[in-house]
């Protein structure tokens, strides 16, 4: 013989948690073009930017080339590989296969058409 369990579940009924919702972080960004010029900005904003998460830093403000990094709550600057806003496009190692990729879809394009054309005639 078996014997039947039946199992009661007790709902607990909590308050509902207050949920904030937050606005995406998108601030204008402030561009530096030498690791010089963030610098001298640090050191006129440096409390407001050492409250800054850096996140928060490397989404507000670029310096061409460097990331923003804190070390033991001081805020430097990591040198990155090339930048890849000051490549220009053209000698992008992709260009080339980009350019002809699009010249494939353009042909294709072009064969589609006609037997569109000839199809509807």
């Amino acid at each position: 013989m078996s014997k039947k369990t039946s199992t009661k579940i007790n709902l607990i009924h909590k308050p509902l948690v207050k949920l904030n919702l937050l606005e995406k972080y998108s601030p204008e960004m402030i561009i530096f073009e030498t690791p010089k010029e963030f610098e001298q900005y640090l050191t006129e904003h440096k409390d407001e930017l050492d409250a800054m998460t850096t996140i928060k830093l490397n989404r507000t403000y670029l310096i061409r080339g460097y990331r923003i990094t804190k070390l033991k709550g001081v805020i430097s600057l990591r040198k990155l590989g090339t930048f890849a806003n000051d490549l220009d496009p053209s000698e992008s190692p992709l260009h080339d296969r980009v350019v002809e990729l699009e010249e494939q879809v353009e042909a294709m394009k072009k064969i589609l058409d006609e037997i569109m054309s000839q199809s509807l005639s």
